[in-house]
């Protein structure tokens, strides 16, 4: 049960931080335009 909570939490972290490196990379490719 917890190794499911921690595994969770870490997939969730994951995401998070890939969606702020996609929005990153938006936020910069149109800065340059």
């Amino acid at each position: 049960e917890y190794a499911k909570i921690v595994g969770i939490r870490t997939k969730l972290k994951t995401d998070l931080y890939n969606l702020k490196f996609k929005l990153l990379r938006i936020f910069k490719s149109r800065k340059v335009d």
